[in-house]
């Protein structure tokens, strides 16, 4: 009869371990698959231009593909990109590509936001997908490039990849305005008028010079004259 018991509590703990083995990987699979919608967060930060503030800045938010159950991004194919790009370079390319044809068809964007003034901005209940967000070219911060996010993304930590994380949080890439040259001062009236009056000054002064010149001509003349009737 013990050992009976003993074999019934043994079987007990082995199914008990085998089905907290498997609970927390069915139940992050369920949750994966009931979570539709996430938050994309923006953060601005200080450009230390005096022409440049973080405040009011206006971005807008396409949905511009998809995330398929292998958490792959695929990109809409009316966009011409076959693959999502892998490197930073090949994402800014595809993201002015694509910002290029979507404010050139002038379509309303899914989700508009503006800047607090801690210089963030978050889009809530936001479906998975991907999307390009551009920032209103005429704003008081600066350049800002257009951009691509996933919604969720996975990040690799210490060699393992982790995921599917629904909160995305970005700093956008930007520059502070270029600096305006300041204006040649427009000539001075009063400085233009004073030259004149030094040129007319000038042209008084050398008058006596000139009449000093012609009267000791004229009696260089004379004394050669009267030289020579003496002579005679």
């Amino acid at each position: 009869m013990k050992k009976w018991k003993i074999g019934w509590h043994i079987f007990a703990v082995t199914l008990l371990l085998a089905i907290l083995n498997v609970l927390p990987v069915s139940a992050s699979e369920e949750i994966g698959q009931k979570q539709e919608t996430g938050s994309i967060s923006l953060i601005l930060k200080n450009l230390e231009a005096e022409n440049s503030s973080t405040e009011g800045v206006e971005f807008s938010l396409w949905k511009v593909g998809t995330v398929n159950e292998y958490g792959t991004p695929v990109i809409d194919e009316s966009y011409g990109i076959p693959e999502y790009p892998q490197d930073s370079q090949s994402l800014d390319e595809a993201a002015e590509k694509i910002a290029d044809m979507v404010l050139t068809e002038s379509g309303q964007p899914d989700r508009i936001g503006i800047t607090n003034q801690t210089g963030q901005v978050i889009f809530e209940e936001v479906q998975t997908g991907v999307y390009l967000i551009c920032a209103e070219e005429d704003n008081p911060y600066g350049r800002i490039a257009p951009f691509l996010v996933q919604l969720p993304y996975w990040e690799e930590v210490e060699g393992q990849m982790e995921g599917p994380i629904y909160e995305v949080v970005s700093e956008p890439k930007a520059s502070p305005y270029p600096e305006e040259e300041p204006e040649e001062p427009a000539p001075d009236k009063e400085t233009s008028v004073q030259t004149g009056d030094d040129t007319q000054t000038g042209v008084r002064a050398l008058i006596p010079a000139g009449a000093a010149v012609v009267a000791g001509a004229i009696l260089f003349m004379r004394r050669r004259r009267k030289e020579e009737g003496a002579d005679e």
